[in-house]
C-alpha cells in the first residue's frame, strides 16, 4: 500500500505539473481526468485512514477513544492494520510506533512530523495571523495588569491585546487575545519589549472600546506595552509551509 500511494502521488504531481489542463480537453481527456480525480480521492482517503487509525499518534483523541471502547466491548477485530493490543492500549502502541520512528526518522523527516504536530492545533482565524506576521512586521500589543492596595497581588485584567487580528482580517476580532496566547504556546509568535517608535500606535490600540472600558473602570491599572512578531520557528515552519509557493520546485533543504 506505501507503494501505491506514494506512486499515486508521484503520478497526481507530475500530471499537475506537466500541464493537465490542457491534456484533458484531448479526445478522451475528460475521462482520463474523472480517473486522475478518483486517483487523488484514494491517496487522501489513505492518508486520512492514517492519520485516524489508533495507533498513530496524531490520531484523534476522540476517535482514539472510540476505538478504546469498540475494542473493550469486543466490537473490533484486528484487520491486519494492527494486533488487538494495538486497539485495546492505544496510547502505549502510539507511544511505542513514536519511539520506534525516532530511530529511523532523520532531520527533515522529524521536522515534518513536528510542523504537522502543530498545524492540527492551529485555526483558520491564526493561520491568519502567521500570516500576517510572516514578513517579518511587528505588532504594538499590550497587558493590562492592575495591583491590590500597598502593592498587593498583581491581577492581570487583560493580555496579549494586540492590532494583528484586526489587521489580518480574522473572523472573530475580538478573540484575537486568545488567538494570540495560542500561537505564542505554540512557539509561533514572540513576544518583546516596548517599541518607542511605535508610540502612535499603541495610543491607538489603547483608544479601544475594550481597553477604555478597563481603564475608566476605577481600578489602577498599569499599561504593559510590549512587540508581537514572529518566532524563528515560526519562520522555519511557515517556511515550510507557505501557500504561496503550492506547486513549486522544492529546493534541498540544510
Amino acid at each position: 500500500m506505501d507503494g501505491l500511494i506514494t506512486g499515486a502521488g508521484r503520478a497526481a504531481g507530475w500530471l499537475a505539473k506537466a500541464g493537465w489542463n490542457v491534456t484533458k480537453k484531448l479526445p478522451g481527456g475528460d475521462i482520463a481526468d474523472r480517473q486522475l480525480k478518483r486517483l487523488e480521492y484514494a491517496v487522501v482517503d489513505e492518508v486520512r485512514k492514517r492519520l485516524d487509525y489508533p495507533g498513530n499518534a496524531l490520531a484523534s483523541p476522540e476517535r482514539t477513544a472510540g476505538w478504546r471502547r469498540q475494542a473493550i466491548e469486543g466490537e473490533v477485530t484486528d484487520s491486519g492494520n494492527g494486533s488487538p493490543a494495538q486497539l485495546v492500549e492505544p496510547l502505549r502502541a502510539a507511544m511505542a510506533e513514536l519511539l520506534s520512528a525516532s530511530v529511523t526518522y532523520g532531520r527533515e523527516a522529524s521536522r515534518d512530523y513536528l510542523f504537522a504536530a502543530v498545524l492540527r492545533q492551529v485555526v483558520p482565524d491564526e493561520a491568519r495571523i502567521l500570516a500576517a506576521t510572516a514578513d517579518g512586521t511587528v505588532y504594538p500589543l499590550v497587558h493590562l495588569v492592575t495591583r491590590g492596595p500597598l502593592g498587593g497581588t498583581r491581577r492581570t485584567l487583560l493580555e496579549n491585546f494586540s492590532s494583528v487580528a484586526r489587521e489580518a482580517g480574522v473572523a472573530l476580532v475580538d478573540q484575537g487575545p486568545v488567538y494570540v496566547g495560542r500561537l505564542v504556546r505554540f512557539g509561533l509568535l514572540d513576544i518583546g519589549g516596548e517599541n518607542t517608535a511605535q508610540a502612535g500606535y499603541y495610543d491607538m490600540l489603547l483608544a479601544d472600546s475594550r481597553i477604555r472600558g478597563i481603564i475608566d473602570g476605577g481600578k489602577r491599572v498599569q499599561v504593559q506595552r510590549r512587540t508581537l512578531g514572529i518566532s524563528a520557528f515560526g519562520a522555519e515552519l511557515w517556511e515550510a509551509c507557505d501557500p504561496s509557493k503550492l506547486g513549486q520546485p522544492e529546493l534541498d533543504r540544510p
